[in-house]
Parts: structure tokens; sequence; C-alpha cells
């Protein structure tokens, strides 16, 4: 075969890029900041696996290793070769623990979610609301034991959105405060905020929403219309009606 045949003046070595030192640094550095992140999840979520994953790292001393080299390879061309394989046993080892306690470490962060959603809808929610958070909660239990992500992923979006339907009326009757005194007619602003407060604590979103257009009501006028556009925004639409 005539290619074989042929001569080459110069033979073919590849060359290896290696990483100026002070990058080294700073992965060195940023290694050892996730070590210590991952310390505080595994202990947090309690995981028998992540424990026994983080040992191996110390065990085996991965970043004290890691960083003698990286400081070996400081002045010393022929130390950074062996400085990235040390930085690159480390990642893999801290990619082994972040992978073992992945799920469980998601699930704290949903639970916690959930919690606070579940609080607001108990405290502001109606009953529709409140049914359908516990209908999340079961069918997020369910998904878990299945360890499936996205559908918890969608769960929680919707518990979310559930709960700022719930929030609404209360927000928006908040900040009307800061407008009480460019409203007409004081003693019915004043009736109409002791209506609301009474309203909030019996958690009677329907009479919250009925002192909230009243309100909007006696506001300038182009201030009417700017609150109608918030209202169209949270989903109830327009219009004012009397408390």
């Amino acid at each position: 075969i005539p290619l074989l045949e042929e001569v080459f003046e110069e033979v073919f070595r590849p060359v290896v890029t290696l990483k100026p030192v002070e990058k080294m640094d700073e992965d060195f550095k940023a290694q050892g900041k996730r070590l210590e992140k991952l310390r505080e999840q595994v202990n947090s979520v309690d995981s028998r696996e992540g424990r026994e994953a983080l040992e191996r790292v110390d065990d085996q001393g991965l970043l004290a290793t890691a960083g003698r080299q990286v400081a070996a390879a400081h002045g010393n061309d022929d130390s950074r070769g062996e400085a990235e394989k040390r930085l690159l046993d480390l990642k893999r080892a801290l990619d082994d623990v972040e992978r073992r306690i992945e799920f469980q470490v998601f699930m704290k962060e949903t639970n916690e979610a959930l919690n606070e959603i579940t609080e607001r809808i108990e405290q502001y929610g109606d009953q529709k609301e409140k049914i359908a958070i516990l209908e999340i909660q079961r069918s997020i239990r369910s998904a878990a034991a299945k360890r499936n992500r996205d559908t918890i992923e969608r769960l929680l979006l919707e518990a979310k959105i559930l709960s700022q339907h719930a929030f609404n009326w209360e927000l928006i009757f908040l900040s009307l405060h800061n407008s009480v005194s460019r409203m007409k007619n004081a003693d019915d602003v004043l009736k109409l905020l002791f209506i609301g407060i009474e309203a909030m604590k019996r958690s009677d979103r329907q009479k919250l929403e009925q002192v909230v257009r009243a309100l909007i009501s006696l506001l300038p006028e182009d201030e009417i219309r700017a609150s109608a556009g918030v209202l169209a925004v949270s989903g109830y639409g327009g219009g004012t009606k009397n408390a």
C-alpha cells in the first residue's frame, strides 16, 4: 500500500494544554467550598449513602492531596499535570456524593416550600383550595415514592399558583393602605378598613373582595383605572362592588 510506504520527516506528538496555576487555585478553593456544602446537605437529609461517600473522600485524603499538588505546581510546570489529576479525582468523588444525596436534597427543599404554601392556604384559602392542596400533597408523596422529579416539580408549581390565588385579595387590601389619604369619603374609608380587617381575621375572602373593590372605587379616577388593571392581572377581573 503506497500510503504505508510514505516516509514522514517528523513524528506527531500531541500537545497537552494544562491549566494556568491561578486557575487551579480557584478550582481548588471552589471544590473546598463545595465539599463543605455537601457536608451540610448530607447532615440535613441524614443520608447514610452520603456519609459513606464523604468518608471515602476523607479517608483517601483527596482534598489535602489536591491542595499539596496545586501548591507544588507553583513555579514547577512538571507538577501541573499531577495537580490536574488530583483535582479531577476530588471532583469525581464529590460528584459521587452529590449524586447519592441529590434526590433527598431536592425533596427536602420541596417539602419546605410545600409546608410554607400549605400554611398560607390553611390561613387564607377557601375550602376548595384547602382540598386542592391536600390532593397535591398526596400526589407529591406518590411521585416521591417513584422518584419522579418532573412530576414533583409540576405539582409544586401548581401549589405555588394555588397559593398566589389564596393571597391576592389580602395583598391588594394591604397595599391599598398606602392610598388611604387620596381616597374620597374618609368615614366610608375607615368603615371599609375595619370591615376588611375583620374579613381577614375570619378568612372571609368574598367579603374581603367586596371591601377591596369598594376602596378602589373611592380612589381618584386615574388610580381606579390603574387598579382595574391590577385586578385583571390577579385573575379576578376589573370593576368594583360595594361592601
